[in-house]
């Protein structure tokens, strides 16, 4: 489960185990450009899967509650 946004709009430090569902429903769907960059990251894992990685960190603004237009 994804935790709740700190003070300042973070997630608070630590990893967050969340499914690409998960993680389109908080972060992926507030604007245009999110909804492109949750794509890209769909894109992505699906590359990462079939060159057998398992674990996928995301970071930065994208998993902010800043809304990008």
């Amino acid at each position: 489960m994804i935790p709740p946004f700190d003070e300042s709009g973070c997630l608070p430090p630590g990893v967050h185990p969340a499914t690409l569902d998960e993680i389109d429903a908080r972060f992926g769907r507030q604007s245009e450009l999110r909804r492109v960059q949750m794509e890209s990251v769909r894109w992505m894992v699906d590359l990462a899967r079939r060159a057998g990685v398992t674990r996928i960190v995301l970071n930065g603004s994208f998993v902010t509650d800043i809304i990008q237009l």
